[in-house]
């Protein structure tokens, strides 16, 4: 889970934090596009600079300040913005297109990061505003007084996870709020994000924002991870619950030996190692198998190696 605020970050209903890190360019550029469009794009820039404030990097000796923190954002989204505002030679037509792309693309990887399933194929410019409220809504119900019973929705785990996260959208936007287009770009949530979610409802401290499905499923793959990096992960006592990319992205250096040379013996170790890092990651366990077998057969052209392959997989323990 990415957002790891020590407590809530609030905003005033017309705040445009994008003013703080680009300035007068951004403030031009505005004018320049209908103010309902300006509108969803300040939107977006929003949700890009507080996930990243939220998560301040190399800080231990600096202690968060809201301020300091969004004046040194570490997302480059507002230096590829500011680049392209200055540019001289491009059309305000253009300017708008692109900024449009960087946005958009930012808040997919954003939710990526968060722990949603984005149905990309139904993804265009006009579902922006509604990516955007799924981000934000992350953010509104830190220390929320739940009385409208969100809490319920997200224990009832007979409910897809996709289909709670909606369902307490419409909760807490009210009955008029039009769900429709969420069932058609929301395609999973993770238990962990829906868990963080339910914790701060809740007032419980992020750090316990792990489900008792993670730890289950660790502890009942137990024998098939030891000797992985992910098991080495646990008994360093690492972070669990992080998106599938970061660990690929953490252990790169020592998984490049395997993925450098994806033939025989190594396909099956990676596969192995592969397999523990969706173990301890966000991703829910109804997937993981469908995954690794979509993985593994992009991979392998051996017959013998593609049956060994499965075999492993088919070994996990999973609940349904």
């Amino acid at each position: 889970m990415l957002i790891q605020a020590d407590e809530a970050i609030l905003m005033e209903q017309d705040e445009d934090l994008a003013l703080t890190v680009i300035g007068g360019p951004w403030r031009e550029f505005k004018k320049t596009i209908p103010e309902v469009q300006a509108k969803v794009l300040v939107d977006a820039f929003n949700l890009i600079l507080l996930t990243d404030s939220s998560n301040p990097v190399n800080n231990e000796e600096q202690p968060l300040d809201e301020d300091s923190v969004i004046a040194r954002p570490s997302t480059l989204v507002p230096y590829q913005i500011s680049n392209l505002l200055i540019d001289e030679m491009q059309e305000i037509s253009g300017k708008k297109l692109r900024v449009y792309e960087i946005l958009l693309e930012s808040v997919l990887n954003l939710l990526r990061q968060l722990g949603f399933s984005i149905n990309e194929e139904m993804v265009q410019a006009e579902t922006l505003p509604a990516l955007c409220k799924i981000g934000h809504f992350l953010f509104e119900v830190q220390g929320y007084q739940d009385l409208i019973g969100m809490a319920g929705i997200l224990e009832s785990r007979d409910i897809p996870p996709a289909e709670r996260y909606i369902m307490c959208l419409q909760k807490y936007y009210g009955e008029d709020f039009d769900v429709e287009v969420y069932y058609d770009i929301l395609d999973d949530v993770s238990e962990i994000t829906l868990q963080t979610v339910l914790n701060d409802l809740s007032g419980e401290n992020l750090s316990d924002a792990l489900p008792d499905s993670l730890i289950a499923r660790i502890k009942a793959n137990k024998d098939l991870l030891d000797g992985t990096l992910a098991w080495q992960h646990i008994r360093l006592n690492g972070q669990l619950g992080g998106s599938l990319e970061s660990f690929l992205a953490f252990f790169q250096a020592e998984l490049a030996p395997l993925t450098q040379n994806l033939t025989g013996d190594n396909v099956l170790a990676y596969v192995k190692e592969l397999a523990g890092f969706y173990l301890i990651s966000d991703v829910n366990s109804p997937h993981i198998k469908e995954r690794l077998n979509v993985n593994i057969n992009n991979w392998i052209d051996d017959p013998v190696v593609l049956i060994k392959a499965e075999a492993f997989v088919n070994k996990l323990v999973l609940d349904k």
